[in-house]
């Protein structure tokens, strides 16, 4: 006898299992991302942090990050983030593409106009707080790195449909 409905008990079987060179491919890309955006976008902060260190200046945290160049790092990575999920050409992830585009572009505009804030303080020499700027910083970066990874995960997942 042969069975033309679906029971609705039976998990959908339209998803073929994951195929492990689409899996290589996917790590290999996740870490040709890491290296090239994130790497490279935070090395001028470690040449900065070896510069300091070698004219035997203070190369502690507060030095190297408190005049918020992580922020415009951050910026940048989620600009480029911001970029590839617009692109995306299918419906797939709608609602998480949505929110993720919402998220990325809220952060940017914040990390942008503190940079901002930052830069002018800087230029009038008033003064500020360099350890709070270098953890904030930080922590906008670190964030803004998880969610662009998230970006780059389903941006990918996408363009295999």
């Amino acid at each position: 006898m042969t069975r033309t409905t679906t029971d609705a008990t039976e998990p959908a079987r339209d998803e073929e299992p994951a195929d492990p060179a689409d899996l290589a491919e996917l790590w290999a890309a996740f870490i040709r991302w890491l290296l090239y955006g994130i790497v490279l976008a935070v090395l001028p902060v470690a040449v900065n942090w070896m510069s300091l260190q070698t004219r035997g200046m203070e190369a502690s945290p507060t030095a190297v990050l408190g005049s918020g160049e992580l922020l415009l790092v951050a910026t940048v990575l989620g600009a480029t983030a911001t970029g590839d999920l617009m692109g995306a050409r299918t419906r797939r992830f709608l609602v998480f593409r949505t929110s993720l585009t919402g998220c990325t572009v809220i952060l940017m505009i914040f990390a942008s106009l503190w940079y901002a804030d930052i830069a002018a303080t800087i230029r009038a020499g008033d003064r500020f707080e360099r350890d709070f700027t270098a953890a904030g910083s930080f922590a906008v970066f670190v964030i803004m790195v998880v969610i662009c990874a998230c970006c780059f995960v389903v941006t990918r997942l996408e363009d295999k449909r």
